[in-house]
């Protein structure tokens, strides 16, 4: 079994992420989060990812995913939200741009150390 990835997200970006999760021989889906019921039915079935990994709330998810890794393609308002708790959980979190939408999120973000920013991680993967 490999590293447990909840998805945040599933916009255009979100569902290019869930892509590369299914795609990587090390990773598991262990959920998607989405706002919206339908949406997160759509893109379940379409992925084949079970009812009981689709998450309508962040918190909702990292508390029932058992997810070790979140990768987080949400709107910018809700990245700091969404960073936070995870970090608080002790996840590994990969975020789209950016971090935060105010210099002040990172530093809140800085506290849950190590926290490391890498440039064109989207276009490394191939995810583009």
């Amino acid at each position: 079994m490999g590293m447990r990835v909840l998805v945040m997200g599933l916009g255009f970006f979100g569902k290019n992420w869930l892509k590369e999760v299914l795609a990587c021989t090390e990773c598991e889906v262990a959920g998607i989060v989405a706002k919206h019921p339908e949406l997160l039915a759509t893109v379940g079935e379409e992925f084949t990812v079970a009812p009981s990994k689709r998450f309508t709330t962040i918190e909702e998810g990292l508390d029932r995913s058992q997810a070790q890794a979140v990768i987080v393609a949400l709107p910018e308002m809700v990245h700091k939200r969404a960073i936070l708790a995870a970090l608080q959980r002790g996840l590994h979190v990969l975020t789209e741009k950016p971090l935060a939408m105010v210099a002040a999120a990172v530093t809140s973000a800085e506290k849950h150390q190590p926290v490391a920013v890498a440039p064109l991680v989207a276009e490394a993967l191939g995810t583009e």
